[in-house]
């Protein structure tokens, strides 16, 4: 792991740092960890990052953008929801009960390969895609 208070920020990643932090501004969130001191920080600039796949204004794990910019989990499908087609669902990343339809999600929902069992044919390859951008099926 790189010792920011040893190794001072590239010009390149002080950039990368400006605009996180000016997206932060506009969108109203001081919470973007932009101080190299931050035991975090490291995290913002290792390359890895999270796809949205759900969205429900006013979660705080959607609403933030650290989380994808850590490539932390985020927020996913509810496979119940997706069974009964009525919505893509909301199941917080730090839970495991939809926030749409109350049932709660579990292993029990996937088959071996992370699929979401029950779904129409190519339904579970499009949601399980859309979660794992670049690692198509």
């Amino acid at each position: 792991m790189r010792d920011f208070d040893r190794e001072p920020v590239t010009p390149g990643e002080q950039a990368f740092l400006d605009q996180l932090a000016e997206g932060a501004r506009r969108a109203g969130d001081a919470s973007v960890a932009a101080n190299p001191s931050d035991p975090a920080f490291w995290m913002l600039l290792d390359g890895k990052t999270s796809t949205a796949v759900v969205y429900l204004k006013g979660c705080y794990i959607c609403e933030d953008p650290e989380f994808a910019q850590m490539g932390l989990p985020l927020c996913r499908p509810c496979p119940e929801c997706l069974r009964a087609q009525r919505s893509m669902g909301h199941v917080p990343a730090d839970d495991d009960t939809c926030d749409e339809c109350g049932e709660q999600d579990g292993p029990w929902n996937y088959d071996e390969e992370g699929l979401i069992t029950g779904l129409a044919p190519g339904q579970a390859i499009a949601v399980w895609n859309a979660a794992h951008p670049g690692s198509p099926r």
